[in-house]
C-alpha cells in the first residue's frame, strides 16, 4: 500500500509541472506576453535608417515571431532589420503609423517627417554688446505654413559663422564679445541630419535657407555731455544714472539750438558717434522738434505759435518739452545709454 501512494504522488507532481516544462525550454525562454515600442514618436529626416527599438515582454521569451506594418505608401519607405527609412525625397508625407506585432501582442508608435522652415530670419537686423558682452542667438521663421515660430538649437542643425571671430566668436548658439570693438556679420544655416545644407524648397536644391544680422561691439560708456548752442553749463550724465530722469534743466529765449551728445569711454576716449546710433525726440512735438544734423548733433527748434505759457507766482513764465537722448551703446553694467532733460523756453519780454 505504500508503494502505491509513492508512485500515486509522483504521478501527481508529474502532472501538476507538465505545464512549466511546456511552457519552457532548455534554456529557460518562455512565451511573449508582450510588445512596446521604447519610443512612441519618432522624428526622422529624408533618407536617414532610423531603428525603432522595441522590446518584448518578459526578457526571457524566445521562439517568437515579429512582423511590422505601418500605414505609409508602398515606395516611399523601407523596412530592413529594424531600420525604417523614407527613401521618397520630394513627396509631402503625412504622419506614419508603425506596428510591430510579436505573436497576439502588438503596438504603435507614430512617424513624424522632420518639417523644415521655408524662411528663417532673426529677431533683430542689428544688434550691440559692449566689449564685455555676450548676446544669445535665435532664429524666427515660418514652419509649416505658421509664422514667427522658434527655431529651436537644440532640434534643429543650425551653423551659425562670424565674419570676424577676433571680435566676436561664435559657441554653440551664443555670440560672445573678445573685448576688441568693432562690427561683424554673424550668418545662419541650417544642415539636415545628413550635414547638408537645407534648401528654402527641395525641388530647387541650390536655393538655401539663409539669414544674417549685425553685431557690433562698443567700449562701455562710463559718461555722457550733453551741451547746449550758447550755453556755458553742460549735462553730465554717469553710468549709474543711464536710463532714468536727469533733473538738468536748459532755458533758452532762441526759437532754435544746436545739441550736441559726447559719449565716453571707461577710458575717457570718446566714442565714434557712426557706432553708436544717437538719437534724440521731443515729448511734446507740438511745441518742439528735433532734428539730426550729423551722428552726434541735433537742432531743437521751437514750433511757431506754440505760445502756451505757464505762469507761476508772477515770477517765471515758460514753455517746456522733455528731450530724451538714446544710443545703441551700452554702459559696462549692461544698461542701455537714455536719458533725458527738460528745455525750458522763456516767454519773450
Amino acid at each position: 500500500m505504500k508503494k502505491s501512494i509513492k508512485y500515486f504522488c509522483f504521478l501527481f507532481v508529474c502532472v501538476l509541472c507538465a505545464p512549466l516544462f511546456a511552457a519552457c525550454n532548455a534554456s529557460g525562454a518562455t512565451v511573449a506576453k508582450g510588445v512596446r515600442f521604447t519610443q512612441k514618436v519618432y522624428e526622422i529626416d529624408r533618407k536617414v535608417p532610423v531603428k525603432l527599438e522595441y522590446v518584448v515582454y518578459p526578457s526571457t521569451a524566445a521562439n517568437y515571431t515579429a512582423s511590422f506594418d505601418c500605414t505609409a505608401s508602398h515606395g516611399v519607405y523601407s523596412y530592413e532589420k529594424g531600420y525604417f527609412t523614407i527613401t521618397d525625397e520630394y513627396e509631402d508625407i503625412p504622419d506614419i503609423e508603425a506596428t510591430i506585432t510579436v505573436d497576439n501582442y502588438s503596438d504603435t508608435c507614430i512617424i513624424k517627417l522632420i518639417k523644415y522652415p521655408t524662411d528663417i530670419y532673426f529677431e533683430s537686423s542689428d544688434v550691440t554688446i559692449n566689449k564685455n558682452g555676450a548676446v544669445g542667438l535665435q532664429l524666427f521663421g515660418t514652419i509649416d505654413g505658421e509664422t514667427d515660430k522658434s527655431i529651436d538649437f537644440d532640434k534643429y542643425n543650425i551653423e551659425y559663422v562670424s565674419s570676424n571671430p577676433s571680435v566676436v566668436r561664435i559657441e554653440g548658439n551664443t555670440a560672445i564679445s573678445t573685448g576688441k570693438p568693432g562690427s561683424v556679420t554673424i550668418s545662419a544655416r541650417l544642415k539636415d541630419t545628413q550635414g547638408n545644407y537645407v534648401p528654402i524648397d527641395r525641388n530647387d536644391p541650390l536655393n538655401l535657407l539663409y539669414t544674417e544680422t549685425t553685431i557690433t561691439v562698443v567700449e562701455n560708456v562710463a559718461k555722457a555731455y550733453v551741451t547746449i548752442e550758447g550755453n556755458d553749463s553742460f549735462l553730465t550724465v554717469n553710468a549709474n544714472n543711464y536710463n532714468q530722469q536727469a533733473s538738468n534743466t536748459y532755458q533758452t529765449n532762441k526759437s532754435s539750438l544746436k545739441m550736441s551728445v559726447m559719449l565716453y569711454s571707461e577710458d575717457g576716449v570718446l566714442l565714434n558717434p557712426e557706432d553708436i546710433n544717437i538719437q534724440a525726440t521731443s515729448a511734446s512735438a507740438s511745441i518742439a522738434t528735433v532734428a539730426k544734423q550729423s551722428d552726434n548733433t541735433f537742432t531743437i527748434s521751437f514750433v511757431d505759435g506754440a505760445t502756451t505759457y505757464t505762469e507761476e507766482d508772477d515770477v517765471i513764465t515758460y514753455i517746456y518739452t522733455r528731450i530724451e537722448v538714446t544710443s545703441s551703446a551700452i554702459s559696462s553694467n549692461g544698461i542701455p545709454v537714455r536719458f533725458v532733460f527738460f528745455l525750458t523756453k522763456l516767454k519773450p519780454a
